[in-house]
């Protein structure tokens, strides 16, 4: 199976976290562009889908907890 461009695989990225928008993955929608995720991947020396929705999935996670932290505070 031939390897995904950069460019294929940040694509895909935004198309996935356009598919979950209400799940958390708004964030990149909003505030990333596919050249802004194809130069993520340059920076970090990411190849594969997996390793960049790994960095995504992460930052997606303390996004979440820090919501939901927010939202327990609340007065």
């Amino acid at each position: 199976m031939p390897r995904m461009t950069k460019q294929a695989i940040a694509e895909s990225v935004m198309a996935y976290a356009e598919a979950h928008y209400e799940q958390g993955w708004d964030f990149v929608v909003e505030c990333f562009s596919v050249a802004d995720i194809v130069a993520d991947m340059e920076r970090n020396g990411y190849t594969t889908k997996s390793e960049i929705m790994g960095l995504y999935g992460a930052v997606r996670d303390v996004r979440e907890d820090r919501i939901a932290d927010a939202k327990n505070s609340a007065f």
